[in-house]
């Protein structure tokens, strides 16, 4: 079963990974995978921009953003950038984290990782390998132990154990 947007744009969501592929390739115009069992890149880009609106919480030098009436009137200056973070994940494998493993660590952040030690719990042998064919294997410690995962961690983000 597919869900469309009602947007200009076009966006699928879908939880076959496949459906996607044969779509993007028959298409005239860009596919967008906005969710699919595998990959949901549309909640990390919000997670990022969520970090780049309070990068003053770590990073002193950052100037914390106005409130009310200033706020409306700075609203389209930009966003500071967040210094590289140590992002901790303690759940078991899930598109949310999918993303995030071939996101955060292309931005200079590192990751933490605890999964339960079961494979069906850790990512799918598909997602590791675009992980490690995007170099970004060297910035993430994949453990089953949570405490080893949050240790030194600038943010922790959860999902179910």
């Amino acid at each position: 079963m597919y869900r469309a947007s009602c947007s200009p744009h076009p966006c699928l969501t879908t939880s076959r990974v496949a459906a996607f592929q044969e779509l993007a390739r028959y298409s005239p115009v860009p596919v967008l995978n906005a969710l699919s069992s595998l990959w949901h890149p549309t909640q990390v880009l919000a997670d990022l921009l969520t970090l780049q609106e309070h990068a003053y919480l770590f990073d002193s030098s950052i100037t914390p953003p106005p409130s009310g009436e200033e706020l409306r009137m700075q609203r389209y200056k930009a966003l500071p950038q967040p210094r590289p973070l140590t992002i901790a994940y303690v759940g078991d494998s899930a598109n949310v984290l999918h993303d995030m493993l071939v996101t955060y660590p292309r931005l200079g952040h590192k990751m933490r990782v605890a999964c339960p030690e079961n494979d069906k719990y850790r990512p799918p042998k598909a997602v590791w390998d675009r992980v490690v064919e995007l170099k970004c294997d060297k910035h993430i410690l994949m453990t089953k132990d949570p405490r080893e995962a949050v240790h030194g961690a600038d943010l922790v983000v959860t999902d179910t154990w």
